[in-house]
């Protein structure tokens, strides 16, 4: 069993999340869903706060496959394709403009994320 955390003792705590609802901008709070029947209300916090990182890992609309359009918050359209391994699960982004790079670090960008789905990949047979 773990041994009770001592009072002035520093630790670092880290969970993945889902954001369950729209932030409460006006109440200063978002929701995050650790699990089907464990949520928890949050102040909004900002990546770069004092020790606090904060990290997107995957879009609302999922993990990008090859097939379709994803859209940066310039606006800016990125193709996704099968990456260079050849491994679906691995889809990389392309521009037209012939940039390519890895989804997950558009995603992350500070710039640029979160992506967010424009178009769905075409149905087998081109419909």
């Amino acid at each position: 069993m773990i041994q009770p955390y001592q009072v002035g003792e520093v630790v670092t705590v880290t969970f993945t999340a889902v954001v369950a609802a729209t932030p409460d901008v006006a109440g200063g709070s978002y929701t995050l869903a650790l699990s089907d029947d464990v949520h928890l209300d949050l102040p909004l916090i900002a990546d770069g706060e004092p020790d606090i990182d904060v990290a997107r890992v995957t879009p609302a609309d999922g993990q990008p496959v090859p097939g379709q359009i994803w859209a940066d918050q310039l606006d800016r359209e990125w193709f996704a394709v099968v990456g260079e391994r050849g491994d679906r699960d691995r889809a990389v982004l392309i521009r037209a403009e012939g940039a390519e790079t890895y989804w997950r670090d558009v995603h992350a960008n500070r710039e640029l994320g979160p992506i967010r789905l424009l178009r769905p990949a075409p149905a087998a047979g081109g419909e």
